[in-house]
């Protein structure tokens, strides 16, 4: 499948969001792994957007999920109709997969994507991000960890030991 330059960029955001799923589940539970650990996070996505339980994922739905991390209406339409294979309105896990590893993408995000990660991780502007932003954009990635939980994966991750995480602090944990 390949993707207008707008959908891909959607799906790189969507799958540095998987992928911020991954490194703090990574970091904080101790789970036993599964065979492909990839494929479960992207499962694990999928299913906190699948929000009515159906087994696919409709435009509304993700509009729903991602209009809140700060995806246009648009982008995710365009997301849809692309990744869409047997053009149901609807994404299957099949379908959300590709879209989420079909990007064009051969690499990590762009200097200017990952700005754009963190800026949507600092939710007060500060320049950094402290317990509660992470705490609560783990939260809108649908996973379920304690405040005490986040506060011991901030506390791993901050190298100069302000409390916060500053954008390379944040660089270094996207290039695990």
């Amino acid at each position: 499948m390949t993707l207008s330059p707008s959908a891909a960029s959607g799906a790189r955001r969507l799958r540095r969001l998987t992928t911020a799923r991954r490194l703090f589940r990574r970091r904080t539970q101790s789970n036993s792994p599964s065979a492909d650990p990839e494929t479960a996070e992207i499962r694990a996505t999928f299913d906190s957007f699948d929000t009515d339980g159906s087994g696919s994922v409709s435009a509304d739905e993700l509009e729903a999920m991602l209009g809140q991390l700060g995806f246009t209406a648009g982008e995710v339409a365009e997301m849809v109709s692309q990744a869409d294979t047997d053009k149901n309105g609807e994404l299957d896990f099949d379908e959300f997969r590709t879209l989420i590893n079909e990007d064009g993408s051969a690499y990590g995000p762009s200097e200017a994507e990952e700005k754009q990660l963190f800026d949507l991780f600092d939710t007060d502007k500060s320049g950094s991000i402290d317990t509660n932003e992470l705490y609560a954009m783990l939260r809108q990635l649908g996973i379920d960890a304690r405040v005490a939980q986040v506060q011991d994966y901030l506390d791993r991750l901050d190298s100069d030991h302000n409390g916060t995480l500053d954008y390379d602090e944040f660089k270094d944990l996207a290039k695990e």
